[in-house]
């Protein structure tokens, strides 16, 4: 008897254990759609809405699935996520590892640093360096391991496009407009490889009143970390 009770113990402390670190292994991520992305029923748009997950709001990712599609020239796949306890599918494309910034953060005219950034929502985990090459040229490293190009590209846009230019979509391959109340031009360049996977994105604001410029280079660097370098060309 004593035996039996001692076995039964054992299988629940086992099956509490084993719950747990099952738990802990759930990767979290954000959403950085700023009109909220659907959780659906099912993995399919004509599935039943459950919620919309609002801005930066974070998900647990329960599994990824193989079903990928395109919204805004931005490429996903169904996540099966959850939410406030509510279990569904999310488009992934707009769901990222990197925190989301406060929305007061981004606001228009309010450039919320990269470096603030890094150390209030990234708790440092970025590897940052600044470089002063002469009196008219800064160039700003930063290294960020486990995300994709496309991750970066979405925090970037917000909390360094955003504010001087509004909401940038990614092109399919290029897109460069002006914006004449600001004297901005700006152009976006995406380079993909033969599987349709964003290897570079490149974002160049050129101040044509002053000529000052600056360049947003993503690039992988190996499997895991992506290198952002910033070039601020003053005139």
């Amino acid at each position: 008897m004593k035996k039996n009770i001692y076995l039964l113990v054992l299988a629940l402390v086992f099956l509490i254990t084993n719950k747990t670190v099952a738990k802990e292994k759930l990767v979290e991520k954000y959403n950085y759609a700023l009109s909220g992305i659907n959780l659906r029923e099912d993995k399919t748009l004509n599935s039943k809405i459950l919620l919309n997950i609002p801005y930066g709001e974070k998900v647990f990712v329960l599994y990824e699935t193989s079903d990928y599609f395109e919204v805004d020239n931005i490429i996903g796949n169904w996540v099966k996520v959850r939410n406030k306890d509510v279990e569904g599918y999310a488009f992934g494309g707009y769901l990222s590892v990197l925190p989301a910034p406060n929305r007061k953060h981004f606001s228009v005219g309010e450039i919320y640093s990269l470096k603030e950034y890094n150390s209030v929502y990234f708790s440092n985990k970025g590897k940052l360096i600044s470089k002063k090459e002469n009196d008219y040229l800064y160039k700003t490293y930063f290294t960020v391991g486990n995300v994709s190009i496309l991750e970066c590209f979405l925090l970037f846009r917000l909390i360094e496009i955003y504010p001087q230019l509004g909401l940038i979509n990614l092109p399919e391959k290029r897109i460069s407009y002006r914006n004449e109340k600001k004297a901005i031009e700006v152009t976006v360049d995406v380079l993909k490889n033969s599987e349709n996977i964003i290897e570079r994105i490149d974002i160049i604001l050129l101040y044509y009143n002053s000529s000052g410029r600056i360049i947003y280079h993503f690039e992988k660097i190996n499997q895991k970390d992506v290198l952002i370098t910033i070039i601020n060309e003053l005139p």
